[in-house]
Order: C-alpha cells, then structure tokens, then sequence
C-alpha cells in the first residue's frame, strides 16, 4: 500500500485540502476525520485537491 497524506492550507477563508497517494477503504476514515473537524469548526468553503492521488477506490468516494 502507498502512502497516503492530506496537507490543510487556507487561501483567504478557503480550506484547501491536498491529498495524495492512494484513498481507499484503508485510509478514506482519514479524509473523513479531517473533513469533519474542519466542518466543526465552522470552515463550510472547502476545496479538495486530488490531484496528487495516485489511486482512488469507490470507498474514498463514500
């Protein structure tokens, strides 16, 4: 299995996640955690960066 990472950077009041490797069953919890602290904290504009993914399952997109 690759490695898989999510880098969080804002851009004015936009969260800009950067995630890269492969996403699938293993590490989609990863993505949902982050996206979930991020909504809990109030941060609704959210872009999601895929273009480092090497690999992307129908689980990641769940």
């Amino acid at each position: 299995m690759k490695n898989f990472s999510i880098a969080t950077r804002q851009n004015q009041n936009v969260s800009i996640l950067d995630i890269s490797g492969e996403l699938d069953a293993h590490t989609a919890s990863q993505l949902e955690n982050t996206l979930k602290s991020l909504i809990d904290n109030q941060n609704y504009s959210i872009v999601v960066n895929c273009s480092g993914l090497d690999y992307i399952a129908s689980a990641g997109l769940g």
